[in-house]
């Protein structure tokens, strides 16, 4: 289309008689008139030294040159050439639309012909740097995030092993707290000992016990900071812990069984056997008519009361028929009926059973041997080691055992099966220190393990 054009628009130049557009020309001028803006063209003798001006508001012409001033302008081939060298093209005013169309496309061409190797370059350059700089930036920010990615790798496994060392070696520092934390999520259920107000059963487990007695054998053994260090320390009645008997018997007490006949002495003694053990398990034991729960019961009354005015003790009594429990066990220990017998089962007796269900190892603290009253060197202490006035300890337990009228106690029947339960369970005595003797032949073929209550 453009050769088309083209050669119209050389045709045109060559017929003498086209007109030209006149829209805009005001007449004809000489052809030495000046413009502000000149063209060299070539003259009507063709020497080229008059300037005609074209009509071009641009140009600011004073006036306009006529064909005959100008005879190679109208119509001329264009590009034409002004005085500067650069191509310069007629106004498109004053050409015909098919002209118009074909001068803008030569103009084109002629700029596509010129920047190809100039503005065109320069901005494939630019761009091609351009892409250039993204490429290297995609590539470093690929190797960076590669060069993360092994170092987290190759680090993680070494502080995975250094954590395992810290955790292991906090473990090893703290082994004591990681046996507690272990045994105590959640404790097993004592069954026969109920709470004084919710009536809940007793939840405790302990591996080691240290079970002191009130005898007058532990003065003067300084055991105390050794009891202190088992994890559940059990005392029995109103024995108490201050008064500087510390050193002596310890000061810590996680559980104290109490009888009912001793609830009196421990209310005497409140501010320090129960205002400064709000963390001790308290468990009373008594006749079933005095723990009747009907409104009768006259231990059970006090006790409620108590557990009102002091709401955080934790009050536990034994029920009834563990109560038929503890006889049954003595009778198959012993081959004697209590109630027959017209004799009680003592505290103590209640506490090392009760031990036996609560502690994996229990080291008693104050018991004698079974046989340590018949020595005739036998050392004389009081029964009560906080009644330094009070009866000689080897004195009680004689009489006791010898009574066969009024409330007594077998103390020393019951140290006999407390000794043969040593050769079962994980039972040592301390302060005077002894061991069971083992049993004869003949008596290991009859029994070999004792008919102990069994942990629930």
């Amino acid at each position: 289309m453009l050769e088309n054009l083209h050669q119209e628009h050389l045709g045109a130049a060559q017929r003498t008689g086209s007109s030209r557009d006149t829209a805009g020309v005001s007449g004809p001028i000489s052809s030495g008139a000046a413009c502000s803006r000149g063209v060299r063209c070539p003259g009507p003798a063709g020497g080229g030294d008059s300037k005609c001006p074209l009509h071009d508001e641009s140009w600011k012409c004073s006036s306009l040159v006529n064909k005959e001033a100008c005879p190679n302008i109208w119509p001329a081939p264009f590009p034409l050439t002004s005085m500067s060298g650069k191509t310069s093209v007629p106004p498109l005013r004053a050409l015909t639309m098919r002209r118009r169309i074909y001068i803008s496309l030569v103009m084109q061409e002629q700029w596509l012909a010129a920047s190809s190797d100039g503005l065109t370059c320069q901005h494939l350059l630019v761009s091609l740097r351009q892409r250039h700089g993204v490429a290297v930036l995609l590539v470093l920010l690929l190797c960076a995030s590669l060069f993360r990615v092994y170092n987290g790798s190759f680090n993680s496994p070494s502080r995975d092993t250094n954590g395992t060392h810290i955790r292991q070696h906090e473990h090893l520092q703290r082994p004591t707290e990681a046996s507690v934390s272990l045994a105590k999520p959640h404790p097993p259920v004592l069954q026969g000992y109920s709470g004084i107000i919710d009536h809940k059963p007793l939840r405790m487990h302990c591996h080691t016990c240290a079970l002191v007695t009130s005898s007058g054998h532990l003065i003067g053994g300084g055991r105390g900071k050794e009891i202190d260090q088992a994890e559940c320390v059990i005392r029995m009645n109103d024995a108490p812990t201050a008064r500087g008997y510390a050193h002596d018997v310890g000061r810590r007490t996680s559980l104290r069984v109490i009888a009912h006949s001793s609830m009196q002495r421990v209310l005497r003694s409140r501010h320090e056997l129960l205002n400064a053990s709000q963390d001790t398990v308290f468990i009373f034991w008594g006749p079933s008519n005095y723990m009747r729960r009907d409104g009768k019961g006259l231990v059970y009354n006090n006790l409620r009361l108590m557990n009102q005015v002091l709401p955080k003790l934790r009050v536990y009594i034994i029920s009834w028929q563990k109560m038929l429990q503890f006889d049954e066990l003595f009778k198959k220990e012993t081959g004697k009926d209590r109630r027959i017998s017209n004799s009680w089962l003592s505290t103590g007796w209640f506490t090392m059973t009760i031990a036996l269900e609560l502690c994996d190892r229990i080291n008693v603290y104050g018991m004698v041997a079974p046989d340590f009253c018949r020595e005739p060197q036998h050392q004389s202490v009081p029964y009560h080691y906080y009644e330094p006035r009070g009866p000689d300890e080897c004195a009680m337990y004689i009489s006791h055992e010898r009574e066969r009228r009024g409330s007594h106690h077998r103390f020393i029947t019951e140290k006999r099966v407390f000794a043969n339960w040593a050769r079962t369970f994980d039972i040592h005595f301390y302060q005077p220190d002894w061991s069971p003797p083992p049993l004869p032949a003949n008596r290991t073929l009859e029994r070999t393990t004792p008919a102990a209550p069994q942990k629930t």
